[in-house]
């Protein structure tokens, strides 16, 4: 699924000038993904929800780990 992910974010958001992520509660995968492609991809990462967000270590760590490395 994360190689799913970078490829989606990589190839299908061509022009995009924002992207939004989220899961059903917007606390720990979102924000944890959200990082992740932040780093990887050297963006901003903006969160409305910052006194709840947590940001799920797992989730950047799979993520990061499947980047490609550049």
């Amino acid at each position: 699924m994360a190689e799913s992910v970078l490829d989606f974010v990589k190839r299908g958001c061509g022009g995009a000038t924002m992207l939004m992520i989220h899961c059903e509660a917007g606390i720990s995968r979102s924000t944890g993904l959200a990082n992740a492609l932040g780093r990887i991809l050297g963006v901003e990462v903006r969160r409305e929800n910052r006194e709840f967000a947590n940001p799920n270590t797992l989730v950047m760590r799979v993520i990061r780990d499947h980047a490609p490395v550049s």
